[in-house]
């Protein structure tokens, strides 16, 4: 059995959530991953419009073309209280079918993390979604050993990592920490490329992140050995945003075709 396929909205980042779908039914893809949970300073780099009408002709899309929301972004976890805020993405997700939700638990005491990441467990429990600790050095917890013990510490059974392999690289993990997992723990998982190394200038790194990741299979990452480790029913977002190609005139099914292909090609040995 070979893992299921998404398209990650940050591959086409430009597309509206039912332009988004219809790419993915286009590449032959089941299922997205949305943002429905946009934070004020992170509206501009997506054109999500989640009004009655958007709504509408989103689900339509997903119904006439066999795509379903599998995932949502991104639900920061703060020490505010903003579960108002969450509800709304979660509830929208789950009325397209989400049954994880992408989580940063920005919160710098253990205890403390532990504390909110396992109230928003609760929270997402309410819609059927398992929310999932994506660790980078960017924001929240900064790599996989603090996310495990934010885990423990929140002790949901419905929470776990969203596991993202360029922040595991960038954080400094290997594919012997992601096979020390205990079973169950990742949820959802982010497949792209790039050169080898962690993370030192952060600006860097950032810009890598959002806009130019690179094809699966064209860079460094030992993808084969992570996608031998991860569980087959993990559904796997491709995740890569091409700038660099966006700028020579491709567009956004142009790139979501090269980065899913490349996904593909890595996939066909566990067929």
């Amino acid at each position: 059995m070979s893992h299921a396929l998404s398209l990650h909205h940050v591959t086409v980042m430009e597309a509206t959530p039912p332009e988004v779908i219809a790419i993915a039914a286009e590449l032959g893809l089941a299922n997205v991953c949305l943002f429905t949970c946009i934070t004020p300073d992170a509206a501009s780099y997506f054109p999500v419009d989640w009004s009655p009408a958007a709504r509408k002709e989103t689900a339509t899309r997903c119904a006439d073309l066999g795509v379903r929301v599998h995932n949502l972004e991104w639900f920061d976890v703060t020490r505010e209280d903003n579960a108002d805020f969450h509800r709304r993405g979660l509830e929208l997700g789950a009325s397209l079918g989400a049954r994880t939700a992408t989580t940063h638990v920005v919160v710098n005491d253990p205890a403390e993390a532990g504390d909110r990441f396992a109230a928003f467990c609760d929270l997402a429990a309410e819609y059927g979604i398992a929310p999932s600790i994506e660790f980078t050095p960017l924001i929240g917890t900064p790599d996989l050993p603090s996310t495990l013990d934010v885990i423990g510490r929140a002790n949901r059974p419905n929470g776990g990592i969203s596991l993202d392999v360029l922040h595991l690289f960038r954080s400094g993990g290997t594919p012997y920490d992601v096979r020390a997992i205990a079973p169950g723990i990742i949820r959802s998982m982010q497949i792209s490329d790039g050169p080898m190394g962690t993370a030192t200038d952060l600006a860097a790194y950032g810009d890598e992140t959002m806009f130019q990741r690179m094809i699966p299979g064209e860079g460094e990452f030992p993808l084969a050995e992570i996608l031998s480790i991860v569980p087959a029913d993990i559904i796997i977002d491709v995740e890569v945003p091409l700038r660099a190609h966006q700028q020579r005139g491709l567009n956004a099914l142009e790139r979501a075709r090269l980065a899913v292909d490349g996904a593909r090609s890595l996939l066909k040995e566990f067929t």
